[in-house]
């Protein structure tokens, strides 16, 4: 089993931890942790969940749903196991078998996983629209894909997949120079890029903070459209605990509803309870909820409830681009995505 040690998650995501720029030791120590219950309710089926990132506002509606009881109320206890950079892929764990369910921020991820083990089946998916994006000068704006040509961009090894994609779909010849960087913005403020990989829920808060003037355009309007922090688990596993886990999305599809109507309070119980350890900003961590909960809602999650997804989109949209990025064999999602659970969730409809 292989760490996650480089992943495009911890470089891209970890500026966002209390504002800074760079990981304390305490934090990475924390990272990847063994995991931590939910209060243990007698009788209760016991769900164990390898979270794509650390215990932070990301997962608010999670938290939410844990202090106001609602996997009690549904008879779950849940395990969580927090991601990082020393923590495994949540593809590896589920596998591997120590997490039922997984959760992975990079779509094409959780492809190559299926594509190596295909007994993995996604169910659900917190954002819509992925965070990801492209951040760059306001006074050197990068605002279309062909902004992006004889331009420097920079990103982790692997991200030129991305780049070269962009120009694909976009009916444009690749010409850039990819520039090896890690998680902190300052080759962008310092004009070693024009660009770089990041997410608007982290590294642009923290240009900002620092009075940076931004350009950030998520990935998806260059034309990569993608679900991010998908849920998958094993078929077997699906199989065999099907109640267990519409209970386990009705909870959580709870406490994101009131997380969406409260977001502070996610933000808050992250700070000062899940999270306690990691020294995170409470401003920030209040901003980028806001900033999130816009992702994870669209014309589907409004008609069919939270966590939704659409093997027509991934086919029509997502698939394209994929393998203009070079991937092959891709999964047959008749196989590998299950919509029945959150069909039972919101059997009544999109509100819980």
């Amino acid at each position: 089993m292989t760490t996650n040690l480089s992943r495009r998650s911890f470089l891209f995501r970890s500026a966002g931890i209390g504002g800074a720029a760079l990981l304390a030791p305490s934090l990475l120590a924390a990272c990847g942790d063994a995991g931590s219950s939910s209060t243990s309710t007698p009788g209760a089926g016991l769900v164990r969940t390898q979270l794509a990132w650390v215990k932070n506002v990301e997962f608010a509606g999670m938290w939410v749903a844990e202090d106001k009881g609602y996997f009690a109320d549904e008879k779950v206890n849940v395990e969580w196991f927090a991601g990082g950079p020393n923590a495994p892929t949540a593809e590896s764990v589920v596998a591997g078998g120590t997490a039922n369910v997984g959760m992975t921020t990079f779509f094409d991820q959780l492809i190559d996983g299926i594509t190596a083990d295909n007994s993995l089946v996604m169910f659900g998916t917190q954002f819509q629209d992925s965070p990801l994006a492209l951040i760059s000068s306001a006074k050197a704006p990068i605002r279309t894909p062909r902004d992006l040509t004889g331009k420097r961009i920079g990103g982790q090894t692997g991200n030129e997949r991305y780049i070269d994609a962009i120009f694909t779909v976009n009916g444009l010849k690749p010409d850039y120079t990819f520039v090896p960087i890690g998680f902190d913005p300052q080759p962008l403020i310092e004009g070693a890029v024009d660009a770089m990989f990041g997410f608007n829920t982290n590294q642009t808060l923290i240009l900002r903070e620092q009075g940076f003037d931004d350009v950030t355009v998520l990935t998806s309007e260059f034309g990569l459209p993608v679900y991010a922090n998908v849920l998958f688990a094993k078929r077997s596993y699906i199989d065999e605990n099907f109640d267990l886990l519409v209970s386990y999305m009705r909870a959580m599809a709870r406490g994101w509803q009131v997380s969406i109507e409260q977001p502070d309070l996610g933000a808050e119980l992250a700070v000062n309870d899940f999270g306690a350890d990691l020294g995170l900003s409470l401003d920030q961590q209040k901003q980028e909820n806001r900033i999130q909960q816009e992702l994870m809602q669209s014309d589907l999650t409004r008609s069919s409830g939270l966590f939704r997804m659409s093997a027509d989109f991934i086919e029509d949209k997502v698939y394209p681009w994929l393998t203009a990025s070079g991937r092959t064999n891709l999964p047959d999602l008749s196989v590998s995505f299950d919509d029945s659970i959150l069909a039972a969730v919101y059997a009544n409809g999109p509100v819980i």
